[in-house]
């Protein structure tokens, strides 16, 4: 989804560093807070990492839960993420 902003809106903001902020605090786990910072190159990089340890079953949306729903739009980044670059 970020990369198709960037696509549509020619709007390059989440390209910079901390850009995209992911605040995790889970109540009942009792792992305490942890917050992920990533670009929006970063981020896909993640995604896709995770997808090819997971032979490309898909990504985890919930943890230890893969959904076709959540899976639509990394799909959708491999072929968007070479447009925002001139590809």
């Amino acid at each position: 989804m970020i990369s198709l902003y960037t696509m549509l809106f020619q709007d390059q903001k989440y390209d910079e560093k901390d850009s995209i902020l992911f605040d995790w605090n889970p109540v009942f786990f009792g792992m305490g807070r942890e917050t992920y910072s990533y670009t929006r190159m970063s981020l896909q990089e993640a995604i896709l990492k995770e997808m090819e340890r997971e032979k490309w079953m898909g990504v985890c949306c919930e943890p230890n839960m893969i959904f076709i729903q959540c899976n639509q739009f990394p799909a959708c980044y491999l072929h968007a993420i070479l447009i925002p670059l001139g590809s």
